[in-house]
This record gives structure tokens, C-alpha cells and sequence, in this order.
């Protein structure tokens, strides 16, 4: 399924209203690519650090500059009907989500892992 936002759009985040995102060709490149990373990192039943997510995109944004592309990532995987992504993208010194994340991130991992069908060791 292709995403559920094409270049141009402006997207309204639901628990951002007053911080929409403009997908330019650098943030439709970064989410689209970021997806791709946290499905295989769900298969695998991994995270990846911002770091890490980071280098996936290569470094279309830094790791301190992702808020905005996992706010939209996150925006399509609800409009999919689908879990969240985004819990999988945790810190490297605590493994915890950043502060922007809304939900509970360990929970909400379950659910990618099971829907992208990543089986327990």
C-alpha cells in the first residue's frame, strides 16, 4: 500500500493540530524509507536507536532532527490502520521512546511485532 500522503500535502498530526507536517521530496523520502527499516526491525523483533533510524534514511535527518518524520510516520500508520512504527525508535543510553512518543511504546512494539509477523526467539 502506497502511503496515505503524497509531496504537497500538508498533514495534520491528531495530537499536534498546531504543528502540521509539508511533505516536501526530503520528508515523503525519509518516512517512505523509515518505514521500509521499522518493518524489517519489527520482523526481527528490534528497535532501532535514532541513531540507527537515522542512518537507515541516510541521514536525511539527523538523529536529533527525527520528531517531525516519526510524527508523520506515525500519523500513517493510523491512517492504515496500523500500530505505530515509531515505538520501535528508542534511545540509545535508556532503550526508552523519546519524549514526543503518545502511548505506551512497549505495548504498542508487541503489536508491530505481531502484526509484521515477527516471531519470538
Amino acid at each position: 500500500m502506497d502511503a496515505t500522503f503524497e509531496l504537497g500535502d500538508t498533514v495534520t498530526i491528531k495530537w499536534r493540530p498546531d504543528r502540521p507536517v509539508r511533505v516536501d521530496k526530503r520528508m515523503y523520502e525519509a518516512v517512505t524509507r523509515l518505514r521500509s527499516a521499522l518493518i524489517v526491525a519489527s520482523q526481527r523483533r528490534s528497535t532501532l536507536t535514532y541513531g540507527e533510524a537515522s542512518a537507515a534514511i541516510d541521514e536525511i535527518y539527523p538523529a536529533r532532527g527525527l520528531g517531525r518524520a516519526l510524527d508523520l510516520l506515525s500519523q500513517d500508520c493510523i491512517e492504515r490502520k496500523e500500530p505505530s512504527l515509531t515505538a520501535l525508535v528508542v534511545q540509545s543510553t535508556s532503550g526508552a521512546v523519546g519524549g514526543g512518543f503518545k502511548g505506551n511504546a512497549q505495548a504498542e512494539r508487541e503489536r508491530c511485532y505481531k502484526h509484521w509477523g515477527g516471531s519470538r526467539p
